[in-house]
């Protein structure tokens, strides 16, 4: 049995998925496995690599894959692996009916429409109509799919028809980057980054779904009228500027994993009240860094947290601001999230990850 690793998303290595390809390929490096990669460019690893052969243009996205595929000399027991599912993909799915066919599917929140909120933070219309399409019509003649998490399993089943059966679960890790760090090498990232006082921490972009209006305006109600003095510090890009009013909130636009990192380790505690998530990696990497988490209670979330984070409901603002008053306000809790978080991440290991993944390999070649 050999794998073909359809690996161009890996290039994209800021996106959850391009990390998640990319960390697989690097365990099955690790564990010598016969791993073939297909990508648009050649990706750095001693796994063999197989680049797209060049078509025409006006052919060169729908069909380039598939053709490069079928290509490939390969036997009726080796499986095409989608670490993703793109519209692109689809030719060959149909194209290279031969092989055996795994896909990852992360989530399908384009398929929630019933929550306006969830409906607004949908992605363009070709994702909406050929994407959705696609999945609708090929996931069912897959060999097997892997889900992110229970929740996303429930989806499958449910939006795309795939007998139970057929749908895995299969966590994810956190890049083993996010750790404890020493007080001294966190003050210096913390201090660069113009953060002055104890802060709260954010991370995770912005859109209706992530519910960051929610969380300033809960933040700010505690601030005036808790007399709490702390700041809200809120990493990455796309933060509307009417946050940016009020002197207690920082928006700290792009940073690097070591300074990512660092504000995990200096927060008093991380918040993350997004109202739907396929997986939910920020909770994680927080609690791999020792920072006590608030998150919602919805979707997968409480699947990635467990008992070691306070899980609450992301439209209540009495729930939200109790949550955050008790944990700004209580050291003994946030000491107990600490080492529940800590324990609780070591749980999710990138080696158990590929080492369930191959077993799913090996069910599918052998059938």
């Amino acid at each position: 049995m050999r794998i073909l690793f359809h690996g161009s998303v890996i290039t994209d290595n800021s996106t959850g998925i391009g990390r998640y390809a990319g960390s697989l390929l690097n365990q099955y490096e690790q564990m010598e496995k016969p791993v073939s990669v297909i990508s648009h460019a050649k990706i750095e690893t001693s796994l063999r690599n197989y680049t797209y052969r060049k078509m025409p243009w006006y052919t060169h996205i729908p069909f380039q894959l598939g053709y490069t595929i079928e290509r490939i000399p390969y036997t009726e027991r080796d499986i095409i692996h989608y670490p993703v599912h793109r519209s692109e993909n689809v030719s060959s799915y149909v194209i290279n009916r031969k092989s055996k066919k795994i896909l990852t599917i992360h989530d399908l929140i384009p398929f929630h429409t019933e929550d306006p909120r969830l409906a607004r933070d949908q992605p363009d219309i070709e994702t909406q109509s050929v994407w959705k399409w696609a999945l609708q019509r090929y996931a069912k003649k897959m060999d097997a799919i892997i889900a992110g998490s229970a929740c996303t399993k429930r989806d499958i089943i449910r939006y795309l028809g795939v007998p139970e059966e057929k749908v895995h679960v299969i966590y994810v890790a956190a890049n083993p980057a996010f750790r404890v760090k020493s007080p001294k090498e966190v003050a210096g990232d913390v201090t660069s980054l113009g953060i002055n006082r104890p802060y709260i921490f954010y991370t995770g972009g912005y859109s209706p779904r992530k519910n960051t209006d929610m969380l300033v305006r809960v933040f700010r109600d505690i601030q005036e009228n808790h007399n709490h003095k702390y700041t809200l510090v809120m990493a990455g890009g796309g933060f509307p500027e009417r946050y940016q009013k009020y002197g207690d909130i920082l928006s700290t636009g792009h940073v690097t994993t070591e300074q990512l990192v660092s504000l995990y380790n200096g927060a008093e505690f991380f918040i993350y009240p997004s109202l739907f998530e396929g997986f939910g990696v920020p909770p994680l990497e927080a609690m791999a860094c020792g920072c006590p988490v608030i998150t919602s209670n919805t979707s997968s979330l409480p699947e990635v947290v467990g008992d070691a984070a306070l899980t609450v409901n992301p439209d209540s603002v009495d729930a939200l601001t109790f949550a955050m008053q008790s944990m700004a306000e209580d050291k003994g809790l946030r000491a107990s999230l600490q080492k529940r978080g800590l324990d609780r991440s070591r749980q999710f290991r990138w080696e158990k990850t590929a080492r369930e993944t191959w077993t799913i390999y090996d069910d599918v070649s052998s059938t």
